[in-house]
C-alpha cells in the first residue's frame, strides 16, 4: 500500500507543470539603464537577466553565449548600433526575440528596429509592469507594438 501511494505522489509531481523561466539579455550602453532594468526584472520568478551587454557588438557575443529567449535592447549604443545588433541577433539566433528600448519614440528608428527583426519596443520610462509584460509577450511571439500605426512598420524581419 505504501508503494502504491508513493507511485501516486511521484506521478501526481510529474504532472504538475513546470514553471518557465525567460532567459533575459540586457543590452544598453547605460550602466544605471541596465540596473535599473535588472532591478524590475529580478523579483519576478518567471524571469532571468542572464547577462548584460554595454555596446551592440558584445549585445551579438552575449546572445550567441548565452541564447537568452529575450533581449531588451537599446537603440542608441556605441561600436555596433541597436538596429544592427538586433539584424545580425536574429539572423543568428532567430529563437531569441528582441524588444528595442527607446528614450524617444523616433518613427524612424523604431520602424528600422522592427524591420531588422525586434518583436516590439518599449519606451525607457515604462512602468516595470509594463517591462514585464513586454518580455513575457516577447517570449511567446506576441507583437508589441503601440504608439505607431500598424501600417507604418510593416513586417517584421
Amino acid at each position: 500500500m505504501a508503494d502504491r501511494r508513493r507511485g501516486a505522489a511521484i506521478d501526481a509531481v510529474e504532472r504538475r507543470p513546470r514553471r518557465v523561466t525567460i532567459r533575459i539579455l540586457i543590452a544598453g550602453d547605460h550602466e544605471v539603464v541596465r540596473q535599473g532594468l535588472r532591478t524590475f526584472i529580478e523579483p519576478d520568478p518567471e524571469s532571468e537577466v542572464v547577462g548584460e551587454a554595454g555596446d551592440g557588438a558584445e549585445a551579438v557575443q552575449q546572445a550567441r553565449r548565452l541564447r537568452p529567449d529575450v533581449t531588451l535592447m537599446d537603440l542608441l549604443m556605441p561600436k555596433m548600433g541597436g538596429v544592427t545588433a538586433i539584424r545580425l541577433i536574429r539572423q543568428e539566433r532567430p529563437a531569441t526575440e528582441v524588444v528595442a528600448l527607446t528614450s524617444v519614440l523616433e518613427d524612424r528608428r523604431v520602424i528600422e528596429a522592427v524591420r531588422a527583426g525586434a518583436i516590439g519596443y518599449l519606451l525607457k520610462d515604462a512602468r516595470p509592469d509594463e517591462l514585464l509584460r513586454a518580455i513575457k509577450a516577447a517570449a511567446v511571439g506576441q507583437v508589441q507594438r503601440a504608439h505607431l500605426g500598424a501600417g507604418a512598420l510593416g513586417p517584421r524581419g
